[in-house]
């Protein structure tokens, strides 16, 4: 895989799972938008095992993004009406220019 920036063309947001209040004034961990990038998505088809020892399968995706230090495992993806579960991060030839995030569908 060699990313291109061409191919960055869908709009991606990542998730924080962090602590809000509630209605009646409580504490509760809710998802909230965090920052927006630039991104490949790409379905993987099948039953593959790729580089990152990710086993995956139907609902597992990679997708694409400019190298961004601040991404980690703990956050997931919303790309339109879909949510994503981060399972690996890949630092893309380790150049920091491109990430390869493989994650599934939620």
């Amino acid at each position: 895989m060699n990313p291109k920036f061409t191919q960055l063309n869908k709009r991606i947001t990542f998730q924080i799972y962090k602590l809000a209040r509630d209605d009646m004034g409580g504490s509760i961990y809710t998802w909230h938008d965090g920052i927006s990038v630039w991104a490949a998505v790409t379905p993987q088809k099948g039953n593959v095992k790729h580089r990152a020892h990710v086993d995956l399968k139907e609902g597992h995706y990679s997708i694409v993004i400019r190298y961004n230090e601040n991404i980690t495992e703990n956050m997931r993806i919303k790309f339109n009406r879909q949510i994503f579960k981060i399972e690996k991060i890949i630092n893309h030839n380790q150049a920091d220019i491109f990430q390869i995030i493989y994650c599934r569908e939620e």
